[in-house]
């Protein structure tokens, strides 16, 4: 206000010299250019601009009203209609009306001036542009009040907008900083591309802040997987981005590699450019580990049951081939008995007989490698136990592997078919890794003293003391150290799909931990590999072994029937039991054995009878034959045993289970010891 006051003080005294004038221009010059500051301030710049003119030109305007003649007043007049025209209607029209003005002055001056007094046209004049001049500046305020309103009105209309906006932003931000996922636009100057916007999310997931983002362009590239940076660059240098989901990998600050997936939208320029992206990036890491667990367990359970299954078909096959073996041995018997001794015959049926008891361990080698019952320890001869299962595998083994052994007796406290397991798996490993060459097979036992050293080496860690070690050594291509390191995973194998589940050496480890053992190794490639399994020793007596079978039993011409639906199984155990003095009954049927024993029962002394035949089980027959004679003797014939619940034998007192394959001294032995507990159950006492 004050520099205007002192342009106006220097200026206008040239156009108005007296005082009072002067002091008027000066006021109202003050006047305009106060409220030019005030529009000024708050943003209407045209507007000011047009009043700061206008205040100028009324200056001068009434300069001339106040020192000149009537050329002054009116071209005065005339520069001030000039500048409210500008002021309402623009400047074109401002200046048409200004010149239309100017014309109708010149003609009023040349009409009036030679017939009106100086005096008075002088008079006139300033009379009239005075009430011009008032209306002109009474509109003119108005003009500038509404304005001034609209201003007002407007500049709160644009804070109200402001802070809504700032509102808005600040709402969508908290959104997106508290997201669960990565929100994220790229300007694509250069690749991987400039980070315009990152929400905090970023720093809970890879440990950056979003500043350090916008501070360094090149970290976006930088958090890349190396392995991922190639798809990064190919899909934008095509300039196509996936409809999908991008499976992508980060590095976090402290090394970590995150997964994540990442859903894309290109941003294109007007002319089609791809110039920014957008997007969301998502942790997966967590739920793709769930899911390679879940499919891990979905595998094991696979596994499982195809295990199950081979145990099942494994028992299913064992219950015929045990008939086979029932008549084989004993066809085999009744043809030795039928010869005179020393003939050269019977050395021919002692090795057919030897054959067939080799195949019947076979059998129950599988049965007990299938059985599916919970986990029973005992005090087991792990000697003992490990010869078992080489006699089978000897079987399995193709003849280039040489078996060396060496087993010396000691005493565990272990599952006896966990433990058949633990060698199986170990010697097939052996075996398969020499399978293109001729090797050797060294099967070990011995009592061992374990240092705290031996102790820490193992895995699991031993405590330090006396243990049994089982070793299996090969001569194969043994391992280098990274396939050594990660043997006992599971599911890992060295094999070719479809060759090896991967669960061997897996299931080995979990038995040895169950049974608070270890187990280390010994590698090498071109070396030969030797696992050491340590077990705890045991001081309870070995298990006695079975005595050995007493000699035909003789009979004294009781009366046996006997139920079996395999005819040759029936037909030997009749002849048999005929030759050593009873009297015979065969049926095939179990129906119409049944139905005899019903009209018949008190002549019958003992029933033999097979626990599996099609239409009535033997458990059946027997709960038929308990109701009509309670006591009467009876003989159980299986091929597993384990497939008779414990407490139904204890229930049937009178009854003695007889497994497959048997012979004829065997069967024999079994009716008198049934005949045995008959009498017992009968004797006073």
């Amino acid at each position: 206000m004050l520099g205007f006051a002192g342009i106006g003080a220097f200026v206008f005294p040239v156009i108005a010299p007296d005082r009072i004038s002067r002091g008027i221009l000066c006021l109202l010059l003050a006047a305009f250019a106060t409220l030019c500051l005030v529009l000024l301030r708050r943003g209407f710049i045209k507007l000011s601009a047009k009043i700061l003119a206008f205040s100028i030109l009324g200056g001068i305007a009434f300069g001339g009203m106040f020192n000149g003649g009537i050329e002054a007043p009116m071209l005065a007049s005339t520069l001030t209609l000039v500048s409210y025209s500008t002021l309402v209607f623009g400047l074109r029209s401002g200046l048409a009306y200004a010149a239309a003005c100017t014309l109708l002055f010149g003609l009023f001056i040349l009409y009036v001036e030679p017939i009106v007094p100086p005096e008075r046209l002088r008079a006139m004049v300033i009379v009239v542009l005075a009430l011009v001049n008032a209306v002109l500046l009474w509109e003119t305020t108005r003009i500038l009040r509404g304005s001034a309103e609209e201003a007002h009105a407007e500049a709160e209309r644009r804070a109200q907008t402001e802070a809504a906006l700032r509102e808005s932003e600040a709402r969508f931000r908290r959104m997106a900083d508290n997201a669960p996922d990565v929100i994220f636009r790229y300007r694509l100057e250069t690749l991987p591309g400039r980070c315009d916007y990152i929400n905090s999310t970023i720093e809970r997931i890879l440990g950056y802040r979003p500043e350090e983002f916008y501070a360094d362009p090149e970290l976006a590239g930088k958090v890349i997987h190396p392995d991922d940076r190639p798809l990064f660059h190919t899909l934008f240098e095509e300039g196509q981005l996936p409809d999908g989901a991008v499976v992508m990998r980060w590095i976090a600050r402290d090394g970590r590699i995150v997964t994540t997936e990442q859903r894309i939208v290109p941003v294109h320029d007007a002319s089609g450019h791809l110039v920014a992206i957008e997007g969301i990036a998502r942790d997966v890491t967590g739920v793709r580990a769930e899911a390679e667990r879940l499919r891990v367990i979905e595998k094991q359970l696979y596994q499982a049951q195809k295990v199950d299954g081979i145990g099942t078909l494994a028992s299913g096959i064992a219950h015929d081939f045990n008939n086979i073996l029932t008549g084989i041995l004993g066809y085999n018997e009744l043809a030795t008995v039928s010869l005179p001794p020393k003939t050269p015959a019977q050395s021919h049926l002692e090795e057919v007989r030897k054959a067939g008891l080799r195949a019947r361990d076979l059998v129950a080698q599988i049965l007990r490698f299938s059985r599916r019952n919970e986990t029973r320890r005992s005090a087991l001869d792990l000697a003992a136990a490990v010869a078992d299962t080489l006699r089978f595998l000897r079987s399995t083994t193709p003849a280039t592997i040489k078996f060396e052994s060496r087993l010396k007796p000691g005493i565990i406290e272990a599952d006896e078919t966990q433990i058949h397991q633990v060698v199986l798996n170990l010697c097939t490993n052996a075996v398969q890794a020499m399978a293109d060459r001729a090797g050797t097979l060294s099967v070990s036992v011995e009592a061992v003293t374990v240092d705290q050293a031996q102790a820490n080496a193992t895995k699991p860690r031993l405590v330090a003391g006396p243990h049994l070690c089982l070793s299996v050594k090969d001569t194969g291509r043994g391992m280098d150290e990274a396939t050594a390191s990660r043997i006992f995973e599971a599911f890992f194998t060295t094999k070719n799909i479809g060759e090896s589940t991967g669960l061997g050496l897996a299931v080995v480890l979990g038995i040895v931990t169950s049974h608070n053992g270890g187990i280390s190794l010994e590698t090498a490639p071109e070396a030969g590999t030797t696992f050491q399994v340590f077990l705890p020793v045991q001081t309870a007596k070995a298990p006695s072994l079975p005595a050995p079978a007493p000699q035909s039993q003789r009979g004294g011409g009781e009366k046996v029937l006997i139920i079996d639906d395999e005819q040759s199984v029936g037909m030997f155990s009749a002849l048999r039991l005929e030759q050593l003095g009873h009297r015979v009954l065969i049926f095939s049927d179990p129906h119409l054995a049944l139905a005899e024993l019903k009209t018949r029962h008190s002549d019958i002394d003992v029933v033999v009878t097979d626990l599996t035949m099609p239409g009535l089980t033997g458990f059946d027959l027997l709960d038929e034959l308990k109701a009509l004679a309670p006591n009467l003797p009876s003989v159980l014939v299986t091929g597993n045993r384990n497939a008779i619940p414990p407490a139904k034998l204890t229930a049937m007192k009178t009854v003695v289970v007889l497994e497959k394959p048997f012979t004829g001294d065997e069967l024999a032995l079994a009716v008198c010891k049934t005949l045995d507990l008959s009498r017992a159950t009968h004797t006073p006492a």
